[in-house]
Protein backbone atom coordinates (compact mmCIF):
# COMPACT_ATOMS: atom_id res chain seq x y z
CA UNK A 1 0.00 0.00 0.00
CA UNK A 2 2.84 2.42 0.82
CA UNK A 3 4.50 1.79 -2.55
CA UNK A 4 1.19 2.22 -4.38
CA UNK A 5 0.57 5.46 -2.49
CA UNK A 6 3.94 7.02 -3.35
CA UNK A 7 4.43 5.68 -6.87
CA UNK A 8 0.85 5.92 -8.11
CA UNK A 9 -1.70 7.59 -5.79
CA UNK A 10 0.30 10.71 -4.96
CA UNK A 11 1.18 11.55 -8.60
CA UNK A 12 -2.36 10.78 -9.77
CA UNK A 13 -3.94 12.96 -7.08
CA UNK A 14 -1.41 15.78 -7.56
CA UNK A 15 -0.72 15.92 -11.29
CA UNK A 16 -4.07 14.80 -12.70
CA UNK A 17 -6.70 15.71 -10.11
CA UNK A 18 -5.08 18.67 -8.36
CA UNK A 19 -5.06 17.39 -4.75
CA UNK A 20 -2.31 17.63 -2.18
CA UNK A 21 -2.03 14.31 -0.32
CA UNK A 22 -1.74 15.29 3.32
CA UNK A 23 -0.60 13.46 6.39
CA UNK A 24 -2.36 10.36 7.49
CA UNK A 25 -2.02 7.01 9.17
CA UNK A 26 -3.26 3.48 8.62
CA UNK A 27 -3.91 4.30 4.91
CA UNK A 28 -6.34 7.16 5.71
CA UNK A 29 -5.21 10.58 4.50
CA UNK A 30 -6.58 14.11 4.22
CA UNK A 31 -6.66 15.73 0.77
CA UNK A 32 -6.18 19.49 0.41
CA UNK A 33 -6.23 21.98 -2.43
CA UNK A 34 -2.54 22.73 -1.69
CA UNK A 35 0.27 22.02 0.77
CA UNK A 36 -0.10 25.59 2.04
CA UNK A 37 -3.69 24.85 3.07
CA UNK A 38 -2.54 21.86 5.09
CA UNK A 39 0.19 23.90 6.77
CA UNK A 40 -2.30 26.65 7.61
CA UNK A 41 -4.61 24.15 9.30
CA UNK A 42 -7.43 24.43 6.76
CA UNK A 43 -10.12 21.80 6.62
CA UNK A 44 -9.43 19.04 4.10
CA UNK A 45 -11.55 18.86 0.95
CA UNK A 46 -12.06 15.10 1.27
CA UNK A 47 -10.63 12.12 3.08
CA UNK A 48 -8.90 9.38 1.10
CA UNK A 49 -8.16 5.72 1.77
CA UNK A 50 -5.01 4.79 -0.18
CA UNK A 51 -4.98 1.05 -0.67
CA UNK A 52 -2.63 -1.42 -2.31
CA UNK A 53 -2.44 -1.80 -6.07
CA UNK A 54 -4.92 -4.66 -6.45
CA UNK A 55 -6.63 -4.41 -3.05
CA UNK A 56 -10.16 -5.75 -2.88
CA UNK A 57 -12.28 -2.99 -1.35
CA UNK A 58 -14.65 -5.49 0.28
CA UNK A 59 -11.84 -7.41 1.98
CA UNK A 60 -12.21 -8.00 5.70
CA UNK A 61 -15.32 -8.06 7.83
CA UNK A 62 -17.42 -5.29 9.30
CA UNK A 63 -15.37 -2.37 10.56
CA UNK A 64 -12.19 -3.81 8.98
CA UNK A 65 -13.46 -3.20 5.45
CA UNK A 66 -11.85 -0.17 3.78
CA UNK A 67 -15.23 1.37 2.99
CA UNK A 68 -16.39 1.06 6.61
CA UNK A 69 -13.12 2.48 7.90
CA UNK A 70 -13.47 5.46 5.60
CA UNK A 71 -17.12 6.00 6.57
CA UNK A 72 -16.15 6.00 10.26
CA UNK A 73 -13.40 8.53 9.57
CA UNK A 74 -15.81 10.75 7.61
CA UNK A 75 -18.28 10.76 10.50
CA UNK A 76 -15.62 11.63 13.07
CA UNK A 77 -14.17 14.41 10.92
CA UNK A 78 -17.63 15.66 9.86
CA UNK A 79 -16.60 15.41 6.21
CA UNK A 80 -19.17 14.84 3.48
CA UNK A 81 -17.09 13.03 0.86
CA UNK A 82 -14.35 10.43 0.77
CA UNK A 83 -12.29 8.61 -1.85
CA UNK A 84 -11.20 4.97 -1.93
CA UNK A 85 -8.15 4.62 -4.18
CA UNK A 86 -6.32 1.52 -5.38
CA UNK A 87 -4.18 0.94 -8.44
CA UNK A 88 -7.24 -0.15 -10.40
CA UNK A 89 -10.15 2.03 -9.26
CA UNK A 90 -11.12 5.30 -7.64
CA UNK A 91 -14.39 5.35 -5.73
CA UNK A 92 -16.27 8.39 -4.43
CA UNK A 93 -18.45 7.83 -1.34
CA UNK A 94 -20.54 10.03 0.93
CA UNK A 95 -20.52 10.20 4.69
CA UNK A 96 -23.08 7.88 6.33
CA UNK A 97 -26.54 9.45 6.27
CA UNK A 98 -25.77 11.69 3.28
CA UNK A 99 -27.47 9.42 0.77
CA UNK A 100 -28.53 5.83 0.08
CA UNK A 101 -26.50 3.38 2.14
CA UNK A 102 -23.75 1.72 0.16
CA UNK A 103 -24.03 4.10 -2.80
CA UNK A 104 -20.83 5.10 -4.57
CA UNK A 105 -19.48 6.37 -7.88
CA UNK A 106 -16.50 4.45 -9.22
CA UNK A 107 -13.99 5.06 -12.01
CA UNK A 108 -12.21 2.15 -13.68
CA UNK A 109 -8.69 3.58 -13.85
CA UNK A 110 -7.32 0.74 -15.95
CA UNK A 111 -10.13 1.19 -18.46
CA UNK A 112 -9.55 4.94 -18.65
CA UNK A 113 -5.87 4.32 -19.34
CA UNK A 114 -6.40 1.59 -21.95
CA UNK A 115 -9.23 3.03 -24.02
CA UNK A 116 -9.04 6.03 -26.33
CA UNK A 117 -12.11 7.67 -24.86
CA UNK A 118 -11.50 11.37 -24.15
CA UNK A 119 -15.15 12.01 -23.25
CA UNK A 120 -15.08 9.44 -20.45
CA UNK A 121 -11.78 10.80 -19.18
CA UNK A 122 -13.18 14.34 -19.23
CA UNK A 123 -16.19 13.22 -17.17
CA UNK A 124 -13.87 11.43 -14.72
CA UNK A 125 -11.71 14.53 -14.39
CA UNK A 126 -14.69 16.81 -13.90
CA UNK A 127 -16.19 14.64 -11.16
CA UNK A 128 -13.10 13.60 -9.21
CA UNK A 129 -10.80 16.65 -9.45
CA UNK A 130 -10.11 18.90 -6.46
CA UNK A 131 -12.05 21.76 -8.06
CA UNK A 132 -15.27 19.75 -7.71
CA UNK A 133 -14.95 19.84 -3.91
CA UNK A 134 -14.06 23.53 -3.46
CA UNK A 135 -17.13 25.52 -2.42
CA UNK A 136 -17.71 28.92 -3.97
CA UNK A 137 -17.89 31.81 -1.47
CA UNK A 138 -21.25 31.53 0.23
CA UNK A 139 -22.26 28.67 -2.06
CA UNK A 140 -22.03 24.94 -2.57
CA UNK A 141 -19.26 22.86 -4.08
CA UNK A 142 -19.70 21.85 -7.74
CA UNK A 143 -20.01 18.18 -6.74
CA UNK A 144 -23.15 19.05 -4.74
CA UNK A 145 -24.74 20.74 -7.74
CA UNK A 146 -23.77 17.76 -9.89
CA UNK A 147 -25.52 15.49 -7.37
CA UNK A 148 -28.66 17.64 -7.41
CA UNK A 149 -28.74 17.65 -11.20
CA UNK A 150 -28.16 13.89 -11.20
CA UNK A 151 -31.17 13.36 -8.96
CA UNK A 152 -33.32 15.64 -11.14
CA UNK A 153 -32.15 13.75 -14.23
CA UNK A 154 -32.89 10.37 -12.60
CA UNK A 155 -36.42 11.52 -11.70
CA UNK A 156 -36.96 12.77 -15.26
CA UNK A 157 -35.69 9.51 -16.77
CA UNK A 158 -37.94 7.54 -14.40
CA UNK A 159 -40.97 9.61 -15.43
CA UNK A 160 -40.06 9.22 -19.11
CA UNK A 161 -39.73 5.46 -18.71
CA UNK A 162 -43.12 5.20 -16.99
CA UNK A 163 -44.77 7.04 -19.85
CA UNK A 164 -42.81 5.03 -22.41
CA UNK A 165 -43.90 1.72 -20.85
CA UNK A 166 -47.58 2.72 -20.88
CA UNK A 167 -47.36 3.97 -24.46
CA UNK A 168 -45.31 0.98 -25.62
CA UNK A 169 -47.67 -1.49 -23.94
CA UNK A 170 -50.63 0.04 -25.74
CA UNK A 171 -48.97 0.10 -29.15
CA UNK A 172 -47.50 -3.38 -28.70
CA UNK A 173 -50.84 -4.88 -27.65
CA UNK A 174 -52.41 -3.25 -30.70
CA UNK A 175 -49.66 -4.64 -32.90
CA UNK A 176 -50.16 -8.15 -31.54
CA UNK A 177 -53.91 -7.96 -32.19
CA UNK A 178 -53.38 -6.60 -35.72
CA UNK A 179 -50.93 -9.44 -36.36
CA UNK A 180 -53.51 -11.97 -35.15
CA UNK A 181 -56.18 -10.40 -37.38
CA UNK A 182 -53.87 -10.52 -40.40
CA UNK A 183 -53.11 -14.16 -39.74
CA UNK A 184 -56.69 -15.29 -39.10
CA UNK A 185 -58.15 -17.81 -41.54
CA UNK A 186 -61.09 -15.59 -42.43
CA UNK A 187 -58.89 -12.59 -43.09
CA UNK A 188 -61.57 -10.38 -41.52
CA UNK A 189 -61.66 -8.48 -38.28
CA UNK A 190 -62.84 -10.80 -35.57
CA UNK A 191 -64.43 -10.00 -32.24
CA UNK A 192 -62.33 -10.57 -29.15
CA UNK A 193 -63.71 -11.65 -25.81
CA UNK A 194 -62.49 -9.88 -22.69
CA UNK A 195 -60.26 -12.86 -21.88
CA UNK A 196 -58.61 -12.58 -25.31
CA UNK A 197 -58.00 -8.86 -24.87
CA UNK A 198 -56.42 -9.48 -21.47
CA UNK A 199 -54.20 -12.19 -23.00
CA UNK A 200 -52.84 -9.80 -25.64
CA UNK A 201 -52.40 -7.08 -23.03
CA UNK A 202 -50.50 -9.47 -20.76
CA UNK A 203 -48.37 -10.68 -23.68
CA UNK A 204 -47.45 -7.07 -24.51
CA UNK A 205 -46.47 -6.40 -20.90
CA UNK A 206 -44.50 -9.64 -20.79
CA UNK A 207 -42.52 -8.59 -23.87
CA UNK A 208 -41.74 -5.20 -22.31
CA UNK A 209 -40.64 -6.74 -19.02
CA UNK A 210 -38.46 -9.24 -20.86
CA UNK A 211 -36.71 -6.47 -22.80
CA UNK A 212 -36.17 -4.37 -19.66
CA UNK A 213 -34.88 -7.43 -17.81
CA UNK A 214 -32.39 -8.18 -20.60
CA UNK A 215 -31.18 -4.56 -20.82
CA UNK A 216 -30.61 -4.56 -17.06
CA UNK A 217 -28.80 -7.91 -17.18
CA UNK A 218 -26.53 -6.72 -19.99
CA UNK A 219 -25.69 -3.55 -18.05
CA UNK A 220 -24.81 -5.48 -14.88
CA UNK A 221 -23.30 -8.82 -15.94
CA UNK A 222 -19.79 -8.49 -17.45
CA UNK A 223 -19.97 -12.06 -18.79
CA UNK A 224 -22.59 -10.96 -21.32
CA UNK A 225 -20.45 -8.05 -22.47
CA UNK A 226 -17.35 -10.24 -22.78
CA UNK A 227 -19.20 -12.87 -24.87
CA UNK A 228 -18.50 -11.35 -28.28
CA UNK A 229 -20.83 -13.61 -30.24
CA UNK A 230 -23.74 -12.84 -27.90
CA UNK A 231 -22.95 -9.12 -27.83
CA UNK A 232 -22.66 -8.66 -31.60
CA UNK A 233 -25.24 -11.15 -32.89
CA UNK A 234 -27.96 -11.29 -30.24
CA UNK A 235 -27.78 -8.68 -27.49
CA UNK A 236 -30.45 -6.05 -26.90
CA UNK A 237 -27.70 -3.45 -26.51
CA UNK A 238 -26.27 -4.43 -29.90
CA UNK A 239 -29.72 -4.01 -31.42
CA UNK A 240 -30.02 -0.60 -29.80
CA UNK A 241 -26.58 0.42 -31.06
CA UNK A 242 -27.71 -0.37 -34.58
CA UNK A 243 -30.91 1.65 -34.15
CA UNK A 244 -29.05 4.61 -32.66
CA UNK A 245 -26.53 4.76 -35.48
CA UNK A 246 -29.37 6.21 -37.58
CA UNK A 247 -32.33 7.13 -35.32
CA UNK A 248 -34.25 8.70 -38.21
CA UNK A 249 -34.02 5.65 -40.47
CA UNK A 250 -37.32 4.59 -41.97
CA UNK A 251 -37.70 0.96 -40.97
CA UNK A 252 -40.06 -1.01 -43.24
CA UNK A 253 -43.54 -2.21 -42.36
CA UNK A 254 -43.20 -5.42 -44.36
CA UNK A 255 -40.04 -6.86 -42.76
CA UNK A 256 -39.81 -8.66 -39.44
CA UNK A 257 -36.05 -8.99 -38.87
CA UNK A 258 -35.95 -6.96 -35.61
CA UNK A 259 -38.74 -9.01 -34.03
CA UNK A 260 -37.03 -12.25 -35.07
CA UNK A 261 -33.89 -11.04 -33.33
CA UNK A 262 -35.86 -10.38 -30.14
CA UNK A 263 -37.46 -13.84 -30.39
CA UNK A 264 -33.98 -15.38 -30.68
CA UNK A 265 -32.93 -13.39 -27.61
CA UNK A 266 -35.95 -14.62 -25.64
CA UNK A 267 -35.05 -18.19 -26.68
CA UNK A 268 -31.47 -17.78 -25.40
CA UNK A 269 -32.70 -16.60 -22.01
CA UNK A 270 -35.17 -19.49 -21.89
CA UNK A 271 -32.94 -22.30 -23.16
CA UNK A 272 -29.42 -20.88 -22.75
CA UNK A 273 -26.59 -20.61 -25.28
CA UNK A 274 -24.16 -23.57 -25.43
CA UNK A 275 -20.41 -23.00 -25.07
CA UNK A 276 -18.80 -21.85 -28.30
CA UNK A 277 -14.99 -21.67 -28.24
CA UNK A 278 -13.56 -19.48 -26.78
CA UNK A 279 -16.69 -18.38 -24.89
CA UNK A 280 -18.44 -20.17 -22.06
CA UNK A 281 -22.12 -21.04 -22.16
CA UNK A 282 -24.87 -18.60 -21.21
CA UNK A 283 -27.13 -20.56 -18.83
CA UNK A 284 -30.93 -20.46 -19.07
CA UNK A 285 -32.68 -18.20 -16.60
CA UNK A 286 -35.19 -20.81 -15.48
CA UNK A 287 -38.88 -20.40 -14.73
CA UNK A 288 -41.62 -19.44 -17.17
CA UNK A 289 -40.64 -15.81 -17.72
CA UNK A 290 -39.04 -16.47 -21.12
CA UNK A 291 -40.96 -19.65 -21.93
CA UNK A 292 -42.82 -19.93 -25.24
CA UNK A 293 -45.17 -22.51 -23.75
CA UNK A 294 -47.24 -20.18 -21.54
CA UNK A 295 -50.36 -18.57 -23.12
CA UNK A 296 -48.64 -15.17 -23.32
CA UNK A 297 -45.35 -16.74 -24.41
CA UNK A 298 -47.12 -18.51 -27.30
CA UNK A 299 -48.63 -15.22 -28.49
CA UNK A 300 -45.18 -13.62 -28.59
CA UNK A 301 -43.56 -16.64 -30.22
CA UNK A 302 -46.15 -16.80 -33.00
CA UNK A 303 -46.29 -13.05 -33.67
CA UNK A 304 -44.57 -11.28 -36.55
CA UNK A 305 -44.24 -7.59 -35.76
CA UNK A 306 -42.92 -5.15 -38.39
CA UNK A 307 -39.47 -3.62 -38.07
CA UNK A 308 -40.86 -0.11 -37.75
CA UNK A 309 -42.96 -1.00 -34.71
CA UNK A 310 -40.08 -2.84 -33.01
CA UNK A 311 -37.62 0.01 -33.70
CA UNK A 312 -40.02 2.54 -32.17
CA UNK A 313 -40.57 0.23 -29.20
CA UNK A 314 -36.87 -0.23 -28.45
CA UNK A 315 -36.07 3.48 -28.80
CA UNK A 316 -39.00 4.42 -26.54
CA UNK A 317 -37.80 2.05 -23.83
CA UNK A 318 -34.09 2.86 -23.99
CA UNK A 319 -33.88 6.60 -24.67
CA UNK A 320 -35.13 9.64 -22.86
CA UNK A 321 -36.58 12.90 -24.11
CA UNK A 322 -33.84 15.49 -24.75
CA UNK A 323 -33.82 18.54 -22.48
Amino acid sequence: AAACRERFARPLLRDVLGFHLGAGEDRLHQLFASAENETAGASPLVLCYCGAWDEYLYAGRGAAQPSHRLETALSRAEQRYGLLLTGERLRLVRAPGEGPRGAFLEADLAGLADEEDPESFAAFHRLFSAASFVAAPGGAAPIEEIERESRRHAEKVSDDLKQAVFSAAESLAGGLIQNAVAGSSSGAVFHLADADIRAYRDAALLALYRILFILYAEARDPRLDEHRLYREAYSAQGLLDELLRDPGRGWPENRFWLWERLRALFYIYDQGLPPITPWENIPPRGGDFFSSKTPQGRILDQARLPDRAVADLMLDLATTVPR
